[in-house]
């Protein structure tokens, strides 16, 4: 697991009431499953995040996800990260046989369902606290894009721990795609994006960019964006551009109506005002608008988007973990997955 947050307390199963005999917390239901399965190991690699968050995140996570914990159960914090960045991938890996990449860390406050209904009781924290509805997306794969991806995570894990985590046998004796989920897509190519900030030893990797830039600039019909920030001055240009052309894409663009906290409003915020304005002027045609899903009976009226997608032209779909602001382009890990159509 690459998280941005992990919290040990979180639910797993806060609609249902579990029928395995496993714990619904996430650490206490790693805890078991270590403790079930006598050749299973569990690596956590969580980033070593800035105390500005500490108030938001669970106290001494260490103590809940190792020191209490079965020796087969790992958890380790990575501050290996140029100063300022964060370690923002959200992955999940299983037996190099299925993967789960998007937007949602296994942390408190994120659980939903798609209905996102203004008052759910199913939706608290560990405290019993209620919160709104949350959106977020998360594509699970499965084949060699899975295996691709425990590679991805067992070099995050040497990089950050420097001790190896050996890959999982080629062929897994069972078929660990959750059940109930119907795939979309069938024998296809998945692409693999990331950024990875330079080091001292290894070159800047930017290919989250690189692929944003070149896909917004070879759509012609339609760009839709769910994205929780649009500051990016490095994707605005291209997005420019195409707004300016006589002929070129709509954009429609969703995110949320207000930041989380007055640090994120008065920084993130204040940005992406800047940033709609800008596209507002270039926007010649009429093509561009953002905007905020509302729901009716919601106090503030507009959902707490926090999804990564894109989808351009009915053809090509990215989901992942990258904003589209500066830090996610080139300071910040990132994953994102790509199905192009064809």
């Amino acid at each position: 697991v690459l998280g941005w947050d992990l919290d040990s307390r979180t639910r797993l199963c806060a609609d249902a009431v579990p029928d395995d005999g496993l714990p619904a917390c996430l650490g206490p239901f790693l805890d078991a499953l270590v403790r079930r399965h006598r050749g299973l190991r569990v690596d956590l690699l969580e980033w070593d995040f800035a105390m500005i968050y500490a108030l938001e995140r669970e106290f001494l996570p260490a103590a809940s996800l190792e020191w209490r914990t079965h020796g087969r159960l790992r958890f380790r914090l990575d501050g290996r990260h140029p100063a300022g960045a964060s370690h923002h991938q959200k992955i999940v890996v299983i037996d190099d046989a299925v993967a789960f990449v998007g937007g949602i860390d296994l942390t408190q406050r994120r659980w939903d369902t798609s209905e996102h209904l203004p008052a759910d009781p199913r939706r608290v924290d560990s405290d019993g606290v209620s919160y709104p509805p949350f959106h977020d997306v998360q594509m699970v794969v499965d084949g060699d894009c899975a295996r691709m991806l425990g590679d991805l995570a067992r070099r995050r894990w040497t990089d950050s721990v420097g001790a190896p985590i050996p890959p999982a046998p080629r062929m897994p004796s069972h078929d660990p795609w959750p059940a109930g989920i119907e795939p979309g897509f069938r024998d296809i190519a998945v692409g693999i994006a990331r950024t990875v900030p330079a080091t001292p030893e290894t070159p800047l990797c930017n290919e989250v960019r690189r692929l944003h830039e070149d896909a917004f600039a070879a759509a012609r019909h339609s760009v839709y964006v769910e994205n929780q920030y649009y500051t990016s001055s490095i994707i605005a240009p291209v997005i420019e551009a195409s707004l300016a052309a006589d002929e070129g894409p709509e954009f429609l663009m969703l995110s949320r109506r207000a930041e989380s906290g007055w640090l994120e409003e008065v920084t993130m915020g204040v940005l992406r005002a800047r940033w709609h304005a800008r596209l507002r002027r270039a926007d010649r045609h009429g093509r561009y608008r953002l905007c905020c899903p509302e729901i009716g009976g919601l106090a503030g009226d507009c959902l707490n988007l926090h999804s990564k997608v894109v989808v351009i032209d009915d053809r090509l779909l990215l989901v992942g973990s990258a904003n589209l602001n500066n830090r996610s382009m080139r300071l910040d890990t990132e994953c994102v997955l790509a199905i192009d159509a064809a």
